[in-house]
């Protein structure tokens, strides 16, 4: 059996920290990190919508995603498991790219566009 484990959090976060000072330039005090446990749904995750229980729980795995903010709104994402870094300004948001994931950054920046919140633009 193989037993698959992940590095610890701590240095998963300095990972990304240098990561992003050396891509972008950012100082390390500037860096936010956010983690995102995986959850998983054994019974399914729409079985709620017919009434049914849902047994959802979190695992032991994580999303993390780490930011700094950007200046004149600037967007650049980038991932350790896809091939490209998706780039775009708040003010000029492309359409979507068919099979492109950058769409999942892109689409949530539009909405918040189409209101009138103010924003801050990030290296992601």
């Amino acid at each position: 059996m193989k037993v698959y484990t992940t590095r610890p959090l701590a240095e998963r976060v300095e990972r990304l920290t240098k990561h992003l000072q050396s891509q972008y330039g950012v100082e390390p005090a500037q860096v936010h990190v956010v983690r995102s446990p995986l959850r998983i749904s054994p019974l399914g995750a729409h079985i709620d919508h017919q009434l049914g229980c849902v047994m959802g729980m979190a695992v032991d795995r994580a999303i993390l995603l780490a930011f700094a903010p950007a200046t004149e709104g600037a967007v650049a994402v980038e991932s350790r498991d896809f091939p490209h870094t998706t780039h775009f300004r708040l003010n000029d948001i492309p359409a979507p790219i068919p099979g492109d994931w950058g769409n999942y950054l892109r689409g949530p920046c539009w909405r918040c566009n189409s209101s009138s919140r103010s924003r801050t633009a990030s290296s992601v």
